[in-house]
């Protein structure tokens, strides 16, 4: 009885033995992988940005994807707007008690918390107050639409080079001035 506990309990830890190198394994080929998909450690370091954003203009857009994305957005954004203003005219005022449903109720609330974070970003983007307002003003009354064409003026002033860096930050983060005079 003794002797098969103890074959059981050797075998139990050469399977555990084993597992474990297979997890090591599993977990050093995951590093490697990571090591090619964006360099060896050696060759970045700890202060370079994310891919995403890119470290230089020769990262950016080219003019077909800025084009591409202007012509995305300015389509979104027209069609968003179409449906609004045909939806009005066949429907009539979104404004109606029989339309307060609870899911409208709470389609409401998950739309509007998303164009608060996607007004924070705006806030963070503008740098004078009345842009603020009138982004906030735009936002809450038109939603998505507004949503679409506020990416759209942003992806208007970029240039060819130029990526998402350029389009998420403000420019004084950038290191370049700004003209008081550009904003909304």
């Amino acid at each position: 009885r003794h002797s098969a506990e103890r074959v059981l309990s050797r075998e139990r830890g050469e399977c555990g033995r084993s597992e474990r190198r297979e997890r090591e394994g599993g977990r050093e080929r995951k590093r490697e992988m990571a090591k090619q998909a964006y360099g060896s450690s050696s060759q970045r370091s700890d202060t370079d940005e994310p891919p995403l954003l890119g470290s230089s203009a020769s990262e950016g857009w080219s003019s077909e994807t800025l084009t591409a994305l202007r012509a995305v957005f300015a389509i979104a954004g027209g069609i968003m707007f179409s449906l609004v203003v045909y939806t009005c005219w066949t429907d009539g005022s979104p404004f109606r008690k029989e339309l307060l449903v609870p899911w409208m109720v709470a389609t409401l609330w998950d739309f509007y918390t998303n164009q608060l974070v996607i007004f924070a970003w705006a806030f963070y983007k503008e740098d004078s107050a009345g842009a603020r307002a009138l982004v906030l003003f735009l936002m809450i009354g038109l939603g998505s639409v507004t949503t679409c064409f506020y990416v759209l003026y942003h992806l208007l002033k970029l240039s060819p080079g130029q990526g998402i860096k350029e389009l998420l930050l403000n420019p004084k983060h950038l290191g370049g001035k700004r003209n008081p005079h550009a904003g909304i």
